[in-house]
């Protein structure tokens, strides 16, 4: 009887063992799925990641073109003015010459028109 009791409470503390692994391997096969789904996430957020990297290179390209069409630009409008200020000077350069040859035209023409006078005097 003791040898029957002794089993019987062995038994139980099989059973009750058993118990304890099936609820372990339960908690274990969670724990495998959790990491499996915190593994995908992780896989997901890592492609976002490298999605919004190159959204951002692309970004960074498109406004480095931006800038430097904007200095080419820039630099064309710059150029323009000075020629723009170049052809100024010129046709004021140009203006007081044509001034000046018309002022000795008159000059000329003043002294023939005094000499053709004195003449028919």
């Amino acid at each position: 009887a003791r040898e029957i009791g002794e089993l019987r409470r062995r038994v139980e503390e099989l059973e009750e063992t058993e118990r304890e692994l099936s609820k372990a391997r339960f908690l274990a096969k969670g724990d495998a799925d959790a990491r499996v789904d915190a593994e995908r996430r992780a896989d997901a957020a890592e492609a976002r990641l490298v999605t919004a990297e190159d959204k951002l290179a692309r970004a960074e390209s498109t406004a480095a073109q931006a800038e430097s069409r904007a200095n080419e630009a820039w630099s064309r409008a710059n150029e323009a003015k000075a020629e723009a200020e170049a052809l100024k000077r010129e046709a004021v350069a140009d203006s007081a010459g044509v001034e000046e040859a018309l002022e000795r035209e008159l000059a000329t023409a003043t002294s023939r028109s005094t000499e053709l006078e004195r003449e028919l005097e």
